[in-house]
C-alpha cells in the first residue's frame, strides 16, 4: 500500500471539491494521460482513464467506489493486468486542512 499526506492552504471543502472535479486530475497526476468521467460524482459514477505505465500507455475503466463530501472519494480500477484502487481522505488540521492518499494494486485476472 502506498501512503501519501499533504498539506494544502484551502478550506477542506475547497480540496475536496478540486479532487472531485475528476476531468482536472492530470494537472497533478502526470502519468495521467487522458480520462472521461461520466457523473455526477456519486458512487457508482464510472470512467476511463489512459495512463503512461513505462514506455506504453494503458487504457482502463474506473468506477467511484466512496463519495462522502467533504470527507472521502475513493475509486476502483474495474480491468487491465494491474487494477489500482485507492482513498482520498480530507482531515481539517490546524492550521490548515490535510489530504491522505492510499492506493493499493491488485493484479488483474
Amino acid at each position: 500500500m502506498i501512503r501519501n499526506t499533504i498539506t494544502i492552504d484551502k478550506s477542506i471543502e475547497e480540496v475536496f471539491d478540486y479532487a472531485a472535479q475528476f476531468e482536472r486530475h492530470s494537472e497533478w497526476q502526470d502519468n495521467l494521460k487522458g480520462l472521461t468521467f461520466n457523473g455526477p460524482a456519486a458512487v457508482g459514477g464510472t470512467g476511463t482513464q489512459t495512463r503512461q505505465v513505462g514506455p506504453r500507455a494503458r487504457t482502463s475503466d474506473w468506477r467511484v467506489s466512496a463519495y462522502e463530501r467533504p470527507r472521502i472519494i475513493g475509486w476502483e480500477t474495474l480491468n487491465g493486468p494491474i487494477r489500482p484502487a485507492g482513498t482520498m481522505r480530507f482531515v481539517a488540521e490546524a492550521p490548515v486542512p490535510a489530504l491522505t492518499s492510499r492506493w493499493r494494486s491488485i493484479r488483474g485476472a
